[in-house]
C-alpha cells in the first residue's frame, strides 16, 4: 500500500514539475519576443559592386494578405508539406521530431526536418541562423509563447506573409505575382502547390533555374495533399499532369543576380 502511495505521489510531483517547467519555458519565450518584429514593413537593399540596387528585402508597402484571402487549398498545400500536424500540436511536434531523428540516424545524415510552421516563424523572425543548442532552446520557448498568444490561423497568416520564395519575393502575394502574375486568391491548386514547395530551397526548386526539380517538388506536395485527405487520388494525379505555366517577367540580368541575392538572404 505504501509503495502504491509513494508511486502516486512521485507521479504527481513529476506532473507538477513538468507543468511548472512548461510555464517557465513559455514565460521565457515572452521575454524573447517583440511584437513589433511581426509587423513586416521595413526594407533593406541589396546592391551590386557598382552600388546599383538589385532588389529590396521587405519592401515597404509590400502586399500583406489576410488569411481569408488565401484559398483554403493553398493553405493546405503548405500544411501538407511543412507541418502535417499543424492543427494538432502546440508549437512543438514531438512525434515529428522523433521520426526525423530516427530517419536521420538510419541515413547517417540529416534527411528530414522536424520543425513546425510555428518554429519556422519563430526562427525566421526572432532568431539568428546560428546552429547551436541555445538557439534551438530559444526557438522552442518562442514557439510555445506564440501558440499561447495567437490562434492557428493568425500564425499561419504571419508565416505565409513572411517566408521567402526566391527571386526577391517575400510573402505569398509577392510570390503569386512574381511567378504567375496573379493575386493569391486567383491561384490554382497546382500553382499553390508549386509555391508551397519553394520555401525549403527557393533557389534549388526555382522553376526558372530548375523546372524539373520544381515540378518534382510540386508533385510531392500534391501527393502529400492526397495522403492527408485534402485531395482525392484522381485530383492529385490530374493536377500533377499539368505543366507549370510561369509568368516570364525576369530578364537574363535579373536571373543572373538571383543566386547572389539568395546567398545574401541566407546569411
Amino acid at each position: 500500500m505504501k509503495k502504491v502511495k509513494w508511486t502516486l505521489l512521485g507521479g504527481l510531483a513529476t506532473l507538477v514539475l513538468a507543468i511548472v517547467f512548461y510555464k517557465l519555458i513559455v514565460l521565457a519565450g515572452g521575454y524573447m519576443t517583440d511584437e513589433k518584429q511581426l509587423v513586416f514593413h521595413s526594407s533593406s537593399r541589396i546592391v551590386d559592386q557598382k552600388g546599383k540596387e538589385i532588389t529590396k528585402l521587405y519592401v515597404e508597402n509590400r502586399d500583406l494578405v489576410p488569411i481569408e484571402q488565401i484559398p483554403k487549398y493553398v493553405q493546405q498545400s503548405f500544411i501538407a508539406v511543412e507541418d502535417s500536424r499543424f492543427y494538432e500540436h502546440q508549437g512543438i511536434d514531438y512525434p515529428s521530431i522523433f521520426r526525423a531523428l530516427y530517419k536521420d540516424t538510419l541515413a547517417g545524415e540529416k534527411v528530414e526536418g522536424g520543425s513546425t510552421i510555428t518554429q519556422q516563424l519563430a526562427k525566421n523572425v526572432f532568431l539568428t541562423r546560428e546552429k547551436t543548442v541555445t538557439r534551438k532552446l530559444k526557438e522552442v520557448a518562442i514557439s510555445l509563447q506564440l501558440e499561447q498568444k495567437y490562434t492557428k490561423q493568425q500564425i499561419l497568416e504571419m508565416y505565409m506573409n513572411h517566408i521567402y520564395f526566391g527571386h526577391g519575393a517575400y510573402g505569398i502575394q509577392a510570390a503569386a505575382k512574381l511567378y504567375f502574375n496573379k493575386n493569391v486568391e486567383d491561384l490554382t491548386v497546382e500553382e499553390g502547390a508549386m509555391l508551397a514547395g519553394l520555401p525549403k530551397s527557393p533557389n534549388g526548386y526555382s522553376p526558372y533555374f530548375s523546372p524539373e526539380k520544381s515540378k518534382e517538388r510540386r508533385d510531392l506536395v500534391l501527393s502529400l495533399m492526397h495522403k492527408q485527405g485534402y485531395l482525392t487520388a484522381e485530383e492529385s494525379v490530374r493536377y500533377q499532369g499539368k505543366t507549370i505555366a510561369l509568368y516570364k517577367n525576369l530578364d537574363e540580368n535579373e536571373l543572373a543576380y538571383m543566386p547572389y541575392i539568395d546567398m545574401v538572404i541566407d546569411e
